[in-house]
């Protein structure tokens, strides 16, 4: 809010980074630029230890969620859009299609697998977030939703600093955990892929959930060293259609990038990276005396 003031009176130009309320704000003013990110927001099981190195109870913590109505929950100002898979969708890899891989909301469905897994009355959890509005949200709803299945999930919100401290290996824990984030790259697929799934990030807080797979790692490599972009893209595609038919995490949202831009300023380009960029060949931001 006190950004919103300060572009109103003058006091500055542009205001970045707004969120909640300060959104509304801006849009009601006819102040406001805004674009969905390039980033994924995210959370990611342990893949390697406790009942979450199943894919049956992974699959079944996905069922339990009802995805939209936690993003709608969770960006009511318009922050984020829904996402379904571990790209985004700015890159020239993603494929739409590949969203009807992530399972609807079935809490019912999701009991029953748990029961199938060895685990009817559930289970305890905890989740890593780092300390802000949007995360803490997040993990309230999934602790509301995997109440419902009877996982009880126990939250651990923290600084940035503490927070990937407290990941980076968190996967050879005997602690079932998970962990909340938001990973930005360039729109080429590895810049997500390769962080999230290689084996060569695996002590990385991108890839704290442990994934390990040689098969991926083989994906991986061939998709990053072939020259050929429609190469490329068949591996990518069959590396994306394995992590979620393995229920890897739960990649839920865009958030979007948002400023507050005086009506004295013209020619800002708002970027999905968040990036300002004051002249190039494709802008020139100047400002009316």
């Amino acid at each position: 809010n006190q950004a919103i003031n300060a572009v109103q009176t003058g006091e500055v130009d542009i205001a970045m980074y707004l969120q909640g309320e300060a959104i509304s704000r801006a849009k009601d003013a006819g102040l406001l630029l805004q674009i969905p990110g390039s980033g994924i927001t995210y959370m990611r099981f342990n893949l390697q230890n406790g009942p979450t190195a199943d894919p049956k109870v992974r699959e079944a913590l996905t069922k339990a969620v009802d995805v939209d109505a936690m993003v709608a929950g969770i960006y009511q100002y318009g922050e984020g859009t829904r996402a379904y898979q571990p790209l985004t969708a700015y890159s020239w890899a993603y494929d739409p299609a590949n969203n009807d891989l992530v399972p609807g909301y079935d809490p019912e469905g999701a009991k029953a697998l748990l029961a199938e897994a060895g685990y009817p009355d559930g289970f305890d959890m905890t989740i890593y977030i780092a300390s802000t509005s949007s995360r803490e949200k997040m993990a309230q709803m999934l602790q509301y939703y995997w109440g419902q299945i009877g996982v009880n999930l126990e939250i651990v919100s923290s600084t940035m600093a503490e927070w990937s401290a407290s990941v980076v290996d968190s996967w050879q824990s005997d602690v079932v955990n998970s962990y909340g984030v938001s990973w930005n790259s360039n729109p080429d697929p590895y810049g997500f892929l390769g962080k999230f799934f290689s084996s060569q990030t695996i002590h990385a807080s991108s890839n704290a959930g442990g994934y390990n797979d040689p098969e991926m790692d083989d994906l991986l490599n061939k998709g990053f060293g072939s020259t050929d972009t429609a190469e490329r893209a068949k591996y990518y595609k069959e590396a994306i259609e394995k992590v979620m038919n393995e229920y890897t995490g739960i990649y839920y949202a865009y958030e979007c990038r948002n400023w507050a831009v005086s009506p004295k300023v013209h020619n800002a380009v708002l970027r999905a990276d968040n990036q300002m960029l004051v002249a190039t060949p494709f802008n020139n931001i100047w400002i009316e005396e």
